[in-house]
């Protein structure tokens, strides 16, 4: 270091130390305060952000998973004709929507009111009984 730069830090303060006097106090203090209310606030928006979010992802999944049913139970129903009176199940039977992890279930109305299986899609896990389908049935 030259000996002109020697007495100019000499003349200054040390940076380490600066004077302690109550407003620096009370300013630390402050900064302090601001920092933690300004984590505690980023930290609530973020949660509620989040929560947000996976409500609206939710709420998209059920109603993709929606379409989907409506769609399948669509093509199921186009598959599906009479013959001489009859159900004709062929094409159903033959087409790719009744080999889904989802159960495809035909059911037909009786003159009595009352529903009959009579035809079933896929590889059902369980076993469904028709009055538990008849609420189902009647929506559509």
């Amino acid at each position: 270091m030259t000996p002109a730069r020697r007495g100019r830090d000499r003349d200054r303060p040390p940076a380490c130390s600066p004077p302690s006097s109550p407003a620096r106090k009370a300013l630390a203090r402050l900064r302090i305060r601001l920092t933690i209310a300004y984590t505690v606030f980023t930290v609530i928006g973020l949660g509620a952000l989040s929560a947000v979010a996976i409500h609206t992802d939710a709420r998209s999944r059920q109603t993709a998973e929606l379409d989907e049913m409506k769609r399948r139970a669509t093509v199921a129903r186009s598959l599906i004709c009479t013959t001489n009176g009859h159900l004709d199940f062929d094409a159903l039977s033959d087409d790719d929507i009744t080999d889904s992890t989802a159960v495809l279930i035909v059911l037909q109305s009786r003159p009595n009111g009352t529903l009959r299986p009579v035809f079933s899609g896929g590889h059902p896990p369980f076993h469904v009984s028709t009055p538990r389908l008849l609420p189902v049935a009647a929506w559509h």
